[in-house]
């Protein structure tokens, strides 16, 4: 199972969610807002409330939602716009009133408001949402609601009691936010809260005697003691929010040791030992491997083949003569296998060629265009994955130790799972702890999705050589194979130092298609032969050059990857604290 590309998958899947959140982004912002909030003796709250709109672009109009519970309701709604003219609609549900307000520059109402910061002044009157029980009147006011989708600079907020401050308790839930809460000169709670992010929701809630309202005409009354049961449920929010700030602290300290562990890794396994090798580029290939041995050892991560691998082998024995050219044009090209022998072939190159086999017809040839007809996505990915296997399992320990030390690599991996682990379990504690997610309530869940992602990234990005290092036979090996990689990649460096003969070009693509490079190798060698003018008698001294100068190998890529887009077609057909009150809503343009 390749790991790498599991979590690649979890990355995309993480990078389109960010990507998602970013591209939906508000046609406005909120430098601040102001609310008067009067709590009156007969139980009715009237809240004035002006809010900036700093408007982008041109927009009809901005639209406030109050929601509503139970009994409760909102009337006596105005609307003013100072500097600017305004039409006001109500529309809703039982569950939410919603005000309107077209917006315009002109008397006539016809120039709409474009790129401006407009002050809205809502006025409005909640009914039957202060709840009066027998031992307590509860005041609990979402003062910001999570329905913006914009974040709010400042918001600051006024109330007004029917009685004296001294026998109140007074909650911010949650006080993050909040810079300023007390009462002032004039007996009122004045609250300043910065920073609000998007689809946060802030409450206030004062506890204050029953005895301050002379009627409860406009009041939910319940008939139950319950100052003592509102208290507890304060503090078990408190402990909520005590909690979660804890487990933002770990995050912090995770994704630190996140970024710190590696380096401290890599500086103590993964420095490279000196070498005397500088060389430009290397003209030939580097050493007899076989081209599994290249790719697993000297692609990517050391002791991994990659898919690449498996075009490499098809070129390598037809480059050995496994294989006989029938016809090659850009259309297709037909293959026979020779009766070449096999005993000295390892077993995952005996396979490709059984497999390659099993498409021939009648007459023992095998066309590569007519593969992607006969074979199904299923059947060659398992094939597929399955050879893979095999072809890495053929490189041995022994042949990795003498180019790779992975003691910093094994220490690497181990210290990004655990990592990893403890993620996890830092998140179900703080599931059990606070109950919900947290990153569900604010933008902090850009922090956590961080806080998973790091060590999955750090897994996926940084290649096994970097917290391991090459034995000094190794470092000079993967030099000079990344040189060959080089010069068969630039035809300026061919052009200065061209191969010997045609004939070399075989092995120049087979490594080259080991190391990736298999289409920058056969554009070079197109190239090359129209440099050169080499006849087709020259071209057909070398089985694989006429192979893939007859467009060979774009029929041999082409083929495979119509049976992998074919599985893209198929597949498509088949009352507690912090909420508990009113008021809240959001709000935005339209």
């Amino acid at each position: 199972m390749n790991y790498k590309n599991i979590a690649a998958i979890i990355i995309i899947l993480i990078a389109i969610f960010l990507i998602l959140s970013y591209v939906f982004q508000p046609n406005y912002s909120i430098p601040e807002a102001t609310k008067h909030i009067e709590v009156r003796d007969d139980g009715s709250c009237v809240i004035t409330e002006e809010i900036i709109m700093d408007i982008k672009g041109s927009v009809n109009g901005t639209y406030r939602d109050l929601p509503v519970k139970g009994n409760q309701s909102v009337t006596n709604i105005s609307v003013e716009t100072p500097g600017y003219y305004n039409n006001m609609e109500l529309g809703g549900n039982s569950t939410n009133t919603r005000i309107r307000v077209w917006l315009y520059n002109d008397k006539e109402h016809t120039q709409k408001i474009n790129n401006q910061k407009v002050p809205v002044i809502y006025k409005y009157t909640y009914n039957n949402a202060l709840k009066i029980y027998d031992d307590v009147a509860d005041f609990q006011y979402t003062s910001w609601g999570s329905q913006w989708d914009s974040k709010i600079d400042t918001l600051k907020t006024i109330v007004t009691i029917p009685g004296s401050n001294s026998q109140t308790e007074v909650f911010n839930n949650p006080d993050t936010h909040i810079k300023q809460s007390t009462w002032n000169a004039n007996g009122e709670l004045e609250t300043i809260a910065e920073n609000i992010p998007a689809h946060t929701t802030l409450e206030q809630r004062i506890l204050m005697p029953t005895t301050y309202f002379k009627s409860t005409e406009n009041a939910e009354v319940i008939h139950d003691d319950a100052k003592a049961i509102i208290e507890e449920d304060q503090r078990k929010y408190a402990d909520k929010i005590f909690y979660e700030n804890l487990f933002y602290k770990l995050i912090g300290i995770v994704i630190v040791l996140d970024c710190i562990i590696p380096l401290i890794i890599w500086a103590k396994y993964g420095r490279e030992v000196e070498i005397d090798y500088n060389a430009e580029y290397e003209s030939d290939v580097p050493m007899d491997l076989k081209p599994v041995e290249a790719n697993g050892l000297f692609y990517v991560d050391v002791g991994m083949v990659y898919k690449e691998v498996f075009n490499s082998v098809i070129l390598d024995l037809i480059n050995n003569k496994y294989f006989k050219i029938i016809s090659s044009n850009p259309d297709d090209t037909i293959l026979r296998v020779t009766d070449k022998d096999t005993s000295t072939l390892e077993e995952y190159e005996v396979d490709i060629i059984d497999y390659l086999n099993s498409f021939k017809d009648a007459d023992n040839n095998i066309s590569l265009a007519g593969i992607a007809d006969k074979e199904t996505y299923d059947h060659y990915s398992e094939f597929k994955n399955n050879w893979l296997k095999k072809a890495q399992d053929s490189i041995s320990d022994s042949m990795i130790k003498r180019y790779f030390d992975d003691k910093g690599t094994k220490m690497f991996n181990k210290a990004l799972f655990i990592l990893f682990i403890i993620s996890i379990i830092i998140t179900i504690f703080a599931i059990m702890l606070i109950g919900i997610l947290p990153i569900l309530e604010n933008y902090r869940y850009l922090l956590f999705i961080i806080f998973l992602a790091i060590p999955i990234i750090i897994y996926v990005i940084v290649p096994n050589s970097y917290p391991g290092r090459w034995t000094k036979e190794g470092r000079v090996a993967n030099a000079q194979w990344q040189n060959f990689r080089k010069y068969i990649t630039d035809y300026s460096l061919i052009d200065q130092n061209p191969p010997e003969s045609v004939q070399i070009w075989g092995k120049y693509l087979v490594y080259a298609a080991a190391l990736g490079k298999a289409n920058e190798a056969c554009d070079s060698l197109q190239r090359y032969i129209s440099a050169k003018k080499l006849s087709d008698k020259d071209i057909a001294t070398n089985n694989l050059v006429l192979f893939a100068s007859n467009g060979g190998y774009s029929n041999l890529t082409s083929s495979f990857g119509t049976i992998v887009e074919s599985s893209y077609s198929d597949s498509g057909n088949y009352g507690s604290s912090g909420g508990g009150g009113f008021g809240g809503g959001g709000g935005g343009t339209f």
